[in-house]
Formats: C-alpha cells, sequence, structure tokens
C-alpha cells in the first residue's frame, strides 16, 4: 500500500487564487483615490466638503434646511445636527463655507480650540477687535458680553482659510472658508 502522506498547503490551490484576488481588489480600491477627495478642498467635520458640490452636502440631511439668501447671490442653510448649529454657504451651487456653533462660550473654550488649531496648522493670525480700555481678560469678556468687541483668529492656507471667531457670549464660531483663488474660479463663468 503506497502512502502518500497528505499536507495542506493554503498558499496553493483554487481558494489561494480566490483569496489573492480578493485581496488585489481591496488593495486596489483603497489606493485608489476618491471622487470627493478629488473635488473637495477640505472635508469639514468628518462629513462636509468644502469647494465641492452643496446639494451632495444636503442630501445626507434628515430634513431639507431652510434656504436664506445672502449677499452676492449666496444660499445659507442653517440647521441642528448633534445639537450643534451648522451653517453651509453656497454660491453657483458649490460650499464656500462651513461653520459650526461650538458652546459655550467663554475664554477657556476659545483658547481650547485655539490650542487644538495651533498643534494642526501652527501659529494664526490674531485678527480681534476691543475698544482701548479692554486690556485685561476679564474687560475683554465684558466688551464681548456688551457687544463692543469680539476675539478672532486666522489660519490662512492654500486651499481653504480657518477661523476662529468670538462674538457671541453663549458660542464660538469655528469656520472654514474656500480659498479666494478657487472661490473666485467659481464666478469666473459670470463674464464680469
Amino acid at each position: 500500500m503506497n502512502s502518500r502522506r497528505l499536507s495542506y498547503r493554503p498558499w496553493q490551490g483554487p481558494s489561494a487564487r480566490l483569496f489573492l484576488a480578493v485581496l488585489l481588489v481591496i488593495l486596489t480600491w483603497l489606493s485608489a483615490p476618491s471622487v470627493q477627495a478629488e473635488t473637495c478642498a477640505k472635508v469639514v467635520f468628518n462629513r462636509y466638503c468644502l469647494g465641492g458640490d452643496n446639494a451632495d452636502n444636503l442630501a445626507h440631511l434628515p430634513t431639507a434646511p431652510p434656504v436664506q439668501t445672502a449677499a452676492d447671490g449666496e444660499e445659507e442653510f442653517t440647521f441642528e445636527e448633534g445639537g450643534k448649529v451648522i451653517r453651509l454657504r453656497a454660491r453657483d451651487g458649490i460650499t464656500v463655507a462651513v461653520s459650526r456653533e461650538e458652546r459655550p462660550g467663554g475664554w477657556i473654550n476659545y483658547t481650547a480650540w485655539k490650542v487644538k488649531i495651533v498643534r494642526l496648522y501652527g501659529r494664526g493670525t490674531d485678527l480681534s477687535s476691543f475698544p482701548p480700555y479692554a486690556g485685561s481678560r476679564s474687560s475683554r469678556l465684558n466688551a464681548i458680553n456688551a457687544g463692543r468687541g469680539h476675539a478672532e483668529f486666522e489660519w490662512p492656507l492654500e486651499e481653504f482659510t480657518i477661523k476662529l471667531v468670538w462674538d457671541h457670549p453663549d458660542y464660538i464660531q469655528l469656520q472654514y472658508l474656500l480659498a479666494p483663488q478657487l472661490d473666485a474660479g467659481i464666478d469666473a463663468s459670470e463674464g464680469l
């Protein structure tokens, strides 16, 4: 009796070829750039495509937000998501700005957000505006509460600008704005 030793060799046979084919398809799919990455200047808040089609951004919302027409033919969409107020501004169907209200307002929250953004994008530009008498933190807080001052930092990058604004006592605004050269490209077809 001829006894052949049977051994299992997982790298051989039809199941191994199927495994390699599936692995190759997955690796190809993961390495291919996504369509959204090609059209977005930045994916904001892990969801909204800055510089992309505004209809795509609004399609994921459970209800349609009210449209408010702003200056220069822009549309602004304001809605609440997860307890936070989100604003999308669009021109010619392209999202040109995304902002979110971060609560609560205050120096602690403002400073915490500023530190997070500085760690990611470096030192920003201080665009704050306060009355001459508001030199201390408490007097600046009083100026913001009275509507006479605001704290603002800006981080201009190649494709977008980040702004952190505190001008309301109840919340801080974190804004992402499409860069002027990309935003200008949207209006290039208008002729003037």
